[in-house]
């Protein structure tokens, strides 16, 4: 694109749809979704089917660390994937798509920064699983 008005409107029409069609998409996925409810420690179920969890009650569940890191650092990592696709059509829309594999290959790094904040669940779902 080399600044001519109709190349602007091709961009913000494929941004837009890029952008409408996540945020739709979203809004039916997560509509019953209980962001309280997913950060609660899970109770493990028993063959008698009876949940105890040593000092909590099925009807107060406590908050999970291990499940809060894990719903933040994925909220953060979906956030930075969405915006990072936005960036890489306007890359692509603008003629720059030869820069994109410096600009992907540069964000490798980040993304296994912001994996570490899924290793607090992971370890906390390994430990139960050796229970």
């Amino acid at each position: 694109m080399h600044g001519n008005s109709q190349d602007l409107i091709v961009l913000i029409l494929v941004l837009a749809v890029y952008n409408l069609g996540i945020m739709v998409l979203l809004k039916y996925i997560l509509a019953g979704v209980s962001l309280k409810e997913a950060a609660l420690e899970k109770a493990p179920t028993t063959t008698s089917g009876v949940a105890e969890t040593a000092g909590t009650s099925v009807e107060n569940p406590e908050t999970s660390y291990s499940r809060v890191t894990g719903l933040v650092g994925m909220i953060v990592m979906a956030c930075f994937l969405w915006g990072l696709g936005n960036v890489i059509f306007y890359m692509m829309l603008i003629g720059k798509a030869g820069d994109l594999a410096t600009v992907i290959n540069s964000v490798g790094t980040y993304f296994l920064a912001g994996a570490s904040l899924f290793a607090p669940y992971a370890v906390n779902q390994l430990r139960a699983a050796f229970k």
